[in-house]
């Protein structure tokens, strides 16, 4: 490439470095309401007194759905920053300093990675274990109501067989008269 080439490339990178700059300072902000958001959900989503486990499973599905859009958001930021270094890298004078600023935001790319993967399986695991109460107290409730429809099922019987009885009995009792 030429030194014109390059300086133009160079000029175009700054630029699109300073809206990052923006957008990342938003992102910033945006993350830290995020944050709290996610932990007052998480609260709610644990408090088994104030809350139904429809309303507990709620809560947190809303927080994976913010963890989720702020990952993307961090991942973005991330990715820019290593896609910026590696441009800037593919200049002619690329110094050891440049390529292990490029290898360092690599790494860190894979430690947003790895570390929301861990907080996602971990908030995964509190959803999954509202919809399995949820699911347990389902099935509670169905064996109940089946049992309370095979009760009367049987007190409807044993009424029926009462009446067929006196029933029974009270031709009997005519039959008796009659002779």
């Amino acid at each position: 490439k030429t030194t014109r080439e390059e300086m133009e490339m160079a000029k175009n990178l700054e630029k699109e470095r300073a809206e990052l700059i923006i957008f990342e300072r938003d992102a910033n902000v945006s993350k830290a309401k995020s944050e709290a958001e996610i932990m007052k959900l998480r609260m709610k989503a644990r408090d088994e007194e104030a809350f139904t486990n429809e309303q507990r499973l709620g809560f947190m599905r809303e927080a994976n759905k913010l963890a989720d859009e702020q990952l993307q958001k961090d991942l973005h930021i991330a990715q820019k920053k290593l896609e910026f270094q590696q441009i800037e890298n593919s200049y002619s004078k690329s110094s050891t300093e440049n390529l292990n600023a490029e290898a360092e935001l690599e790494a860190q790319l894979f430690n947003i990675q790895r570390s929301n993967f861990s907080e996602r399986k971990r908030m995964k695991s509190e959803e999954q274990a509202i919809v399995k109460r949820i699911s347990a107290e389902k099935t509670k409730e169905e064996k109940e109501e089946e049992a309370r429809l095979t009760k009367q099922k049987e007190t409807a019987e044993k009424e029926l067989e009462i009446l067929r009885t006196a029933g029974l009995n009270q031709e009997q009792l005519e039959l008796d008269q009659a002779r």
